[in-house]
């Protein structure tokens, strides 16, 4: 839930070797929210969402909402790195 690097960006894999969640850090190195892309879906407004975002440091302290353009943007685009990543397996 910490990182030494400020503002990183870090991606969890799964057993499956799928990216699991996306999980943000804050200048203070403390995690401040995370994109759950696979996973147990989590209910927002009435119907259950996934990928969805967590905030605050504590999995969901400051709620759970889906995700912003911006989010959808850097899911995409680690989603790419990682299946080209992973093309010659």
């Amino acid at each position: 839930m910490e990182t030494m690097t400020k503002g990183r960006v870090y991606a969890t894999v799964n057993a499956k070797n799928e990216i699991k969640a996306i999980t943000y850090y804050d200048k203070d190195n403390k995690r401040f929210k995370q994109i759950d892309i696979n996973g147990p879906k989590h209910t927002i407004n009435g119907k259950p969402e996934l990928p969805h975002a967590h905030l605050g440091y504590v999995h969901d302290e400051h709620g759970t909402r889906l995700l912003t353009a911006k989010e959808e943007k850097m899911v995409e685009r680690v989603l790419k790195a990682w299946y080209y990543r992973n093309a010659g397996e």
